[in-house]
């Protein structure tokens, strides 16, 4: 069988120069991280790209059901054929876009921020860090269905 064949022809359609589709998905315990994998997972298809699923890491965590939740969410990112990535930091943002950089990143989804616009203001936004952090990656932020 030739690689051609073995590859369905996605490298066809990559440009003399370019590199190969890699999308990246963050990942944590919550059930929405759910919807994002299987988005990420869905532009990969499309693209005829790798999946990486990464999650970061806290110090410790108190929340009730972190680790369960967070395992089902990766072993779902697993069935979609995800390389699983397990990465610790506090600036969330730089250890994406380190993870993003290193890997060959071409594609990062993220969920929609649950805080507050004036948290935003005060705080600042993780999606405005991660694109000034990650150039020349694009960014696909998956609206919260609720």
């Amino acid at each position: 069988m030739d690689k051609k064949s073995l590859t369905n022809g996605a490298e066809s359609l990559l440009q003399p120069g370019q590199r190969p589709v890699r999308v990246m998905v963050c990942v944590g315990y919550n059930p929405t991280s759910q919807l994002l994998i299987r988005r990420a997972g869905q532009l990969a298809s499309a693209f005829g790209g790798e999946l990486i699923a990464v999650h970061i890491q806290p110090a410790t965590s108190d929340v009730p059901g972190y680790q369960t939740m967070l395992a089902q969410n990766l072993a779902l990112a697993r069935e979609l054929g995800a390389r699983v990535l397990i990465e610790q930091g506090a600036d969330i943002a730089m250890v994406l876009a380190r993870v993003a950089q290193s890997n060959g990143v071409t594609h990062i989804v993220i969920g929609e921020s649950a805080r507050s616009r004036w948290q935003e203001i005060r705080t600042g936004s993780l999606v405005r860090q991660l694109l000034r952090a990650s150039r020349g990656i694009d960014v696909y932020i998956v609206a919260d269905p609720a």
